[in-house]
């Protein structure tokens, strides 16, 4: 393993972004338990002011230099942005059942292969592997009562030639040491010299182990996994370049499902476990706040009517700012989401502004529903598209910015933008039809008549 990965440490060390560098042996970065077969190596880049390329634009070219790198099977992939998600390969999927690990890893392989067939995966492996050569020790019970041979001692004997185990410790100038009864390393370097050894019958004769015992030669996983007390497999991948983390994460979801027994668990871990808890996290926080801005809303202006009309313009602001996730400008991430969260606060001050002015006009000039809210759109556009202008102006030098974070400025300015500017012209047409239908009326004409007549 340290030849091979020596080379990665020079490839490392080749970019001139490169700050420092880092090789580990034995630590696994892919999801599963450090073991003997696998390294992480990793690099640190410069500051923005001392190189010209950004992460995302090195590491195709760390990809293709550690792949042309012999004896290893490598994959090149950016820690998470944000704090808390875990560390590994992004897409972490965790399957587990009571059952024997050759079957989990017969339906770890299934579901392995249909995703290497996809091709939304650049790497994906899972942990669980058979591929650790083993010898078992057969031994004919029946040979062995006719030559006198017991079991326990059987085992006592082969444990105490083979187990590195100590018996005493024995004292000499000052230190302390193990006594160590083993068979010499030269007779213990294949399974096969395990048949020379000499077994001790109760009858105090020695005969080959050969008489009584029979190699198996089997493979066995390294390492066996647990999660949550089951026998677990973790299915550990790299989305192909321009594949989302959520279509790859909702791939592996209904291949598993297809594939799993119904005595199998699904879960998921680093990463991907973050981004399936909080993407279902976004949709309870985006209707509590459509929830908590209508009682709000309904506790100020007394009414149920009018706060369902000012929150009309919502879906149109969303159904701009989800435009451009489905043209690809942006993807499904943590900062669209926060984006969205506020543009449903930004873009509901255009419903109050009509509706309120709308029902003024009612109470104040005795005008019908139709005739009031043409008037208030008449006199509140200025203040709304004042409005709309000034925030847009805002995401300007966002959607331009350049250096640390600029993708995550640009991804939030961009949906708040085209959230706001589709928004907005569809508030000023949607909102006025629909308070002519919905609100209640507040025609002050009446009122004054029969003052009048009183009078």
């Amino acid at each position: 393993m340290s030849r091979w990965t020596a080379q990665i440490g020079d490839v490392m060390q080749s970019f001139d972004s490169t700050e420092h560098a880092f090789v580990i042996n034995g630590a696994g970065g892919g999801g599963s338990v450090p073991s003997a077969n696998s390294a992480f190596a990793g690099l640190s880049m410069k500051d923005w002011g001392e190189r010209e390329r950004t992460q995302m634009e090195v590491l195709p070219d760390v990809q293709r230099k550690i792949s042309g790198i012999a004896g290893l099977q490598t994959v090149a992939f950016a820690p998470p942005a944000l704090p808390g998600a875990g560390q590994g390969t992004p897409v972490q999927m965790v399957i587990g059942a009571v059952d024997e690990p050759r079957a989990i890893y017969e339906t770890a392989r299934t579901i392995l292969e249909r995703a290497r067939r996809s091709g939304m995966f650049a790497y994906i492996e899972s942990d669980l592997k058979f591929d650790q050569l083993q010898v078992e020790i057969a031994v004919d019970r029946a040979k062995a009562a006719d030559l006198g041979i017991d079991m326990q001692q059987l085992g006592a004997d082969l444990a105490t030639m083979l187990s590195a185990g100590y018996v005493n410790f024995f004292s000499t100038e000052g230190r302390s040491y193990r006594v160590i009864a083993q068979v010499d390393r030269l007779h213990r370097l294949t399974p096969e010299q395990v048949t020379n050894y000499r077994i001790r019958t109760r009858s105090g004769q020695l005969v080959p182990a050969s008489t009584i015992i029979d190699l198996e030669p089997t493979v066995a996983p390294r390492q066996l996994i647990r999660f949550n007390q089951l026998n677990a497999a973790t299915l550990s991948g790299v989305p192909a370049p321009g594949v989302p983390l959520g279509e790859a994460i909702d791939f592996l979801r209904s291949t598993a499902e297809e594939a799993l027994p119904g005595n199998y668990i699904l879960d998921w871990a680093g990463q991907s476990r973050q981004f399936v808890q909080e993407s279902t996290a976004l949709y309870t926080a985006f209707a509590l706040a459509v929830v908590l801005i209508y009682l709000v809303l309904a506790a100020q202006y007394e009414s149920f009517r009018d706060p369902a009309i000012m929150l009309v313009s919502v879906p149109m602001s969303l159904a701009g700012a989800l435009l451009f996730m489905a043209l690809g400008v942006v993807t499904d991430n943590i900062y669209a989401q926060v984006g969205l969260l506020a543009l449903v606060g930004s873009i509901i001050r255009h419903g109050i502004l009509l509706v309120e002015f709308g029902n003024d006009m009612q109470e104040q000039e005795g005008l019908d529903r139709r005739r009031a809210i043409e008037k208030a759109a008449a006199i509140r556009l200025r203040a709304i598209l004042m409005t709309s202008i000034a925030t847009l102006a805002g995401m300007v030098p966002l959607l331009l910015a350049s250096g640390p974070g600029a993708e995550s400025r640009f991804t939030i300015s961009l949906v708040l933008g085209a959230g706001m500017a589709v928004g907005t012209i569809f508030t000023l047409f949607v909102v006025p039809a629909m308070y002519s239908l919905v609100a209640r009326e507040r025609n002050a004409a009446p009122a004054r008549e029969a003052a009048g007549q009183g009078a």
